[in-house]
């Protein structure tokens, strides 16, 4: 009986580690591989080295329609900024997992006829996967250098492009789908 509880807790334990970081290294032995999509910021750090670590804060990081953080998004930034500086620990790591909302392929394209087009004010377009992975590590790379500028030692962050992996709203909205695009920082230690 007592086995049964020990292996419980740690197959719990296993669980809320690995669901604290996204990163496809870790899921490299779960048979699903999705290919690593370069962010152009050079990993300092391992995400194996992380999953070692505990996270203490996380948030979503969106920006407006004109590229700049909202308000809460600064204010999120912020927060990450002065828990390090109250610790005044330098043994801490951050994650920046750049997220997007689900990419049509252009052979999934649905026709409608022109009355069904014109109701539902529906219009399909197309954007490359290429184009999209080019804007969400240009949104990464905005949080990165926001975190750089409040003097935080970028030696310590890990950038991750995930695309349309780990959608947290519904894709059949506008609303949902601009809750999917964000960067998902997390502060560890």
């Amino acid at each position: 009986m007592i086995k049964k509880i020990l292996m419980m807790l740690s197959l719990g334990t296993v669980a809320v580690t690995a669901s604290d970081l996204y990163t496809s290294t870790y899921f490299s032995k779960s048979g699903v591989i999705y290919p690593h999509i370069d962010t152009g910021i050079d990993n300092r750090v391992s995400a194996n080295t992380i999953m070692t670590k505990r996270s203490v804060y996380s948030a979503p990081i969106y920006f407006d329609r004109f590229g700049k953080f909202t308000k809460g998004s600064q204010k999120a930034l912020a927060r990450i900024a002065d828990m390090i500086k109250e610790r005044r620990s330098k043994n801490y790591y951050i994650t920046l997992i750049g997220h997007t909302s689900s990419y049509t392929l252009p052979s999934h394209k649905i026709e409608l006829n022109f009355w069904s087009s014109f109701w539902q004010d529906m219009k399909f377009r197309s954007t490359s996967r290429d184009t999209i992975s080019d804007e969400v590590n240009r949104r990464i790379l905005k949080v990165y250098s926001s975190l750089k500028d409040r003097d935080i030692n970028t030696d310590r962050v890990y950038t991750e492009n995930r695309m349309d992996r780990d959608p947290i709203a519904t894709e059949a909205t506008k609303e949902g789908k601009a809750l999917n695009r964000r960067v998902t920082a997390t502060l560890y230690y």
